[in-house]
């Protein structure tokens, strides 16, 4: 894991958590989050819960292969709450979210990726981004 940032905490033990602000950017394989502060969770040694909050006018994003060979997922928001275990992705506050394949912005974007629904409230718009035509 790559973790950067102004300042921070880090509790090393196997349900830690990290505390970071300033400048934030946080990375485990294709995993990557951008924010000003970040609040990263461990459960049994491994990456949990990772919150990642804006400040001012620079949205926190988020950015990660969820399965090889397809997209990359994009994501950006005032908050961006990403439950690692439970699949689930939360955004908050001119919410965008990109699977490659379609996108949605709004006030509030929930993604159960374990069956793949999204919910949107507050203002939402969906766009199918179209595919390429193949020769």
């Amino acid at each position: 894991m790559l973790v950067e940032a102004d300042k921070g905490s880090y509790d090393d033990n196997p349900n830690g958590v990290y505390e970071l602000s300033g400048n934030v950017l946080l990375e485990q394989g294709t995993l990557r989050v951008a924010a000003d502060s970040v609040t990263a969770s461990k459960r049994d040694g491994k990456l949990h819960r990772v919150v990642a909050t804006a400040q001012d006018s620079e949205p926190a994003r988020f950015r990660q292969q969820i399965n090889p060979g397809e997209p990359f997922v994009e994501a950006r928001a005032h908050t961006v709450d990403y439950a690692i275990a439970e699949e689930r992705i939360e955004l908050t506050g001119d919410a965008f979210l990109s699977d490659g394949n379609r996108e949605f912005t709004g006030g509030v974007i929930v993604w159960d990726m374990a069956d793949n629904r999204v919910y949107c409230h507050s203002g939402c718009r969906y766009k199918q981004i179209p595919r390429p035509a193949s020769d």
